[in-house]
């Protein structure tokens, strides 16, 4: 399943590409890496639904950690990291209610992870 989703997505993306030119490599990787982890990890509907903005989020929230500066300082990289996760959980909590409400519609990594926080929790 998931090897499809990452054929895909690589297929999707060479047949973006015209006959000849440039590529920024990095940004292709990273564009493909987000889209495969996307799609496999919360499935391509709600990879689709949330869009460019939650991984930009994502971004912010990557830059705001440093293993050398004491996370509640306040630092303009912690204040987008802080700001970043509240507005990624506002962009969740109505999909991860759905989906605790019609565990049964969905079958993926993410609804693995909601059904056991609720077996735990």
């Amino acid at each position: 399943q998931y090897l499809q989703v990452t054929q895909e997505e690589v297929q999707a993306e060479l047949d973006s590409w015209g006959e000849s030119g440039e590529i920024e490599l990095t940004g292709v990787t990273n564009r493909l890496v987000k889209r495969v982890a996307g799609n496999s990890f919360l499935g391509r509907a709600v990879n689709e639904q949330i869009g460019v903005e939650f991984w930009a989020l994502y971004e912010d929230i990557n830059g705001g950690i440093d293993v050398l500066i004491p996370p509640h300082w306040p630092l303009p990289k912690f204040r987008r990291r802080d700001r970043a996760k509240a507005r990624m959980l506002a962009i969740l909590q109505p999909i991860i209610q759905e989906r605790k409400q019609h565990a049964d519609r969905y079958d993926d990594i993410f609804q693995d992870i909601i059904n056991k926080a609720l077996e735990i929790y």
